[in-house]
């Protein structure tokens, strides 16, 4: 983040801190706090929450007399209609910059989550071997962290480190990477190394576990897109030699009889350059959607 912009978050935040501005708006935005710190915002939560708040603010402020102007004088709205006017257009303006600096970390924090989740099988596979060689639960995350070749996953893992350094133990550490991770599974596991990891007894068992789960749902959601391409793969063939077959017959027989809205030409036209081309595209953004599937 540039240093100006961190300059601007603290400044609105050191301005809104304290008000009922920040008792009303920064406890209902609170569940922000959790895809910031996915994200690795290098200020605290709270921070963010009060400078969109602010600057939402401050925007409905500028934006509501400016409007106003702009309708009464440059366009000669009367008074009432363009006082109306602005206040709708200002407020949204306001939600519409509300919405996106909300939804912006939380659409950045769920790609995290779907990167972190293509990687997990070999995250899992990673810890699971080291476990297997009976290192105990913050070594496992330790040489994990310099075997993973995933940004994010590496950034999950070195969240964990850098709590355990700064004192906490590994047990804490765990649990409180498991309230931010947006990645379900991932959050099971951290849980589950977070109980073990106070006894030692069980971490190979429970990460061999945890592996065959990911595997086995992966492998079902293969099966289940491998039934449906082939269901599609079906269509495609009717598609490709009986429907472009059938809608010529269609339209020169209906052709003789006049029973067609255009020339039987323009109308062979439209089904061999227009329709049959746009089916095709629509199978393959099917296709796309069905394989965009196999994910955990």
């Amino acid at each position: 983040m540039a240093h100006a912009t961190i300059r601007l978050v603290v400044l609105a935040n050191n301005i809104v801190s304290g008000t009922f501005i920040d008792r009303l708006f920064v406890s209902r935005l609170s569940w922000l706090s959790k895809y910031l710190e996915e994200l690795g915002y290098p200020l605290p939560p709270p921070f963010y929450i009060r400078a969109i708040v602010f600057y939402d603010m401050l925007l409905y402020v500028l934006a509501l007399p400016t409007l106003f102007v702009t309708h009464r004088y440059l366009l000669g709205y009367t008074p009432l209609f363009s006082l109306l006017l602005s206040l709708i257009l200002s407020t949204s303006i306001s939600l519409m910059f509300l919405g996106v600096s909300v939804l912006v970390p939380v659409i950045r924090a769920n790609n995290i989550k779907t990167q972190i989740n293509a990687y997990l099988p070999y995250m899992l596979l990673i810890m699971t071997a080291l476990a297997a060689s009976g290192m105990g639960v913050q070594r496992i995350i330790e040489k994990s962290a310099e075997l993973v070749r995933n940004k994010h996953a590496y950034n999950t893992l070195m969240r964990i480190i850098n709590r355990i350094v700064r004192g906490e133990d590994v047990s804490e550490a765990l649990y409180k990477e498991s309230l931010i991770t947006t990645s379900p599974t991932l959050v099971e596991v951290y849980e589950g190394l977070s109980s073990l990891s106070q006894t030692g007894v069980g971490v190979y068992e429970f990460l061999f576990t945890s592996l065959s789960s990911v595997l086995d749902s992966l492998e079902a959601k293969l099966r289940e897109v491998v039934d449906k391409l082939s269901m599609i793969m079906e269509i495609y063939i009717v598609i490709a030699l009986v429907f472009p077959l059938l809608s010529m017959i269609s339209v020169l027989f209906l052709g003789g009889f006049g029973g067609l809205p255009l020339p039987a030409d323009v109308m062979l036209l439209i089904i061999s350059f227009f329709a049959v081309p746009l089916i095709f595209v629509v199978l393959i953004l099917i296709v796309d959607a069905i394989t965009s599937e196999v994910r955990l």
